[in-house]
């Protein structure tokens, strides 16, 4: 007897897992019977089709219809060049056919993007096929556009960071538009949490109402967010964050305003026993789940069923905004939703938090890619100057000569206060003392306070962050204090030397 298993879509659609064709929404379906047309059912092992079909019943419920077509469409291509599993060299004949047929390359990135991510979901659900290293060779392949973390180390004005002046900029202008009505509450509280918690869009419509936890004299409001990335397993790993009172107060008025609406939507009051499993932010399809019953049924089978798509939501919103930047000449301020993220990532990291600390505020399950949400501080300076010292090796031992005991009589000299002399100068150019120290007419002192001279570098490069300015106005100053710290280092090594000369 034939054998029919029922399973449910991310949209609600249901299938028949054994059957030729799914409908996982109304737009898409998954036809089956293209392997046969292509002629895969004889070349292509039935183990490796089985696994893939299991693969693919896990992903058509975690992600949208369009991006499971467009998964299916890629796999069954690489398919082409696979028998018993799918290997390196498989990806790269696939990866080489896309080449050659005049395809962009926003598009080949595109495809690969898609190919990679399902193979990564295979080889975390441990289903048989992928050949020995492939998930380690696909997640190396860099696919263009911006580097990881390009946009945070180099401020970008449109992906980049918020500076302290537009984020306060967008926060006033929160706060105005829901004063005046044309904000929702809804949408006002969804884009503080995200200026608060800088969450993953798709962490913040999994939020529920039971994740806002009340406080009490010796334990803080809190907020339950899901990690995404730290399980396949949907809400299956929690971080928790304290809640500032007001942003708790303001949840709780969403709670019970939305609360009202699906009361009012199913025509009875929410039994206490779901009231904290509703979504924290309702949207459409909780509003026609029609009843308590068919709300728990639903979210039994698919628990993200309900969950609200934040990004389409926000864009609507953003395009809203009239803020502009000096950053772009006074166009329009680029809002997305990872710059939020970007900028609590680098806000941390500016206070000095520790590489722990921001992985577990940003709900990272590693710190590999940490650094693509934070911006560049004086912790990296230190790892900078690791490599400095050896980068500066040929250059010390020139100006291991250049050292002086005592200024050299009539020769000008280099001042770091105005009673503080650092050095003698062969050529007084006025350049100032930043330009001084990689000059190799500069000679120094070797009993000078050079730290005076590094601090001035330091506090000038802070300076010119918290003015909002980046790119060459900061850089330029790198030179300055790795030269300084060089020279200091030279200093400190010429007295042991000068004593065993004795």
């Amino acid at each position: 007897m034939f054998k029919r298993t029922l399973r449910t879509a991310r949209s609600g659609y249901t299938y028949v897992f054994e059957s030729d064709e799914w409908r996982i929404g109304s737009r898409f379906k998954i036809p089956w019977n293209v392997l046969k047309t292509r002629g895969l059912n004889e070349r292509v092992s039935s183990d490796l089709l089985d696994s893939f079909r299991e693969l693919f019943a896990e992903l058509v419920e975690e992600v949208s219809d369009s991006y499971a077509r467009k998964v299916f469409d890629q796999i069954v291509s690489l398919f082409d060049f696979c028998v018993d599993l799918i290997t390196v060299e498989a990806v790269e004949a696939w990866r080489t056919r896309l080449s050659i047929c005049g395809l962009s390359k926003k598009t080949q990135r595109d495809y690969f993007t898609v190919c990679r991510v399902a193979l990564n979901a295979w080889s975390d659900s441990n289903y048989p096929g992928l050949g020995k290293g492939l998930t380690d060779h696909l997640n190396r392949i860099k696919v263009g556009g911006s580097k990881p973390g390009r946009a945070v180390r180099e401020l970008c004005p449109v992906r980049g960071p918020f500076t302290h002046a537009e984020e306060s900029a967008f926060i006033r202008w929160l706060h105005e538009s829901y004063a005046d009505g044309s904000l929702p509450l809804q949408v006002y509280a969804m884009l503080l949490v995200m200026v608060e918690f800088g969450c993953r869009p798709v962490e913040l419509a999994a939020l529920r109402a039971g994740d806002v936890i009340d406080g009490d004299a010796e334990q803080p409001y809190q907020l339950a967010i899901w990690s995404a990335k730290g399980g396949r397993k949907y809400r299956s790993v929690f971080r928790t964050l304290e809640l500032p009172a007001d942003l708790y107060a303001l949840l709780k008025q969403v709670m019970v305003e939305t609360h009202a609406q699906v009361a009012e939507a199913w025509d009875e009051t929410i039994p206490p026993a779901i009231s904290k499993q509703l979504p924290l932010f309702v949207g459409r399809r909780l509003l026609a789940a029609g009843s308590p019953e068919a709300f728990v049924h639903r979210i039994q089978k698919v628990p993200n069923a309900f969950d609200i798509t934040v990004s389409d939501q926000m864009r609507t919103w953003f395009r809203k905004c009239p803020l502009t930047t000096g950053r772009l000449d006074g166009d329009l301020m680029p809002l997305s939703l990872y710059r939020f993220r970007r900028t609590i990532g680098t806000r941390l990291a500016e206070a000095g938090a520790s590489d722990e600390v921001i992985a577990t505020v940003l709900g990272h399950s590693s710190m590999v890619s940490l650094r693509d949400y934070t911006a560049h501080t004086y912790a990296d300076q230190e790892a900078c100057d690791a490599i400095m010292v050896a980068a500066w090796d040929p250059v010390i031992n020139i100006m291991k000569d250049r050292l002086l005991d005592a200024p050299i009589p009539g020769q000008a000299t280099i001042h770091v206060t105005r009673h503080e002399q650092v050095g003698n100068c062969g050529q007084l150019c006025g350049g100032g003392i930043f330009t001084c120290y990689a000059c190799p007419k500069f000679r120094p002192f070797v009993d000078a306070p050079h730290h005076i001279a590094l601090a001035r570098a330091e506090s000038e490069r802070k300076r010119r962050i918290d003015q909002n300015l980046s790119g060459p106005e900061v850089d330029s100053l790198d030179l300055p204090i790795a030269a300084i710290k060089a020279t200091m280092r030279l200093c400190e090594d010429y007295h042991p030397q000068e004593v065993g000369d004795e």
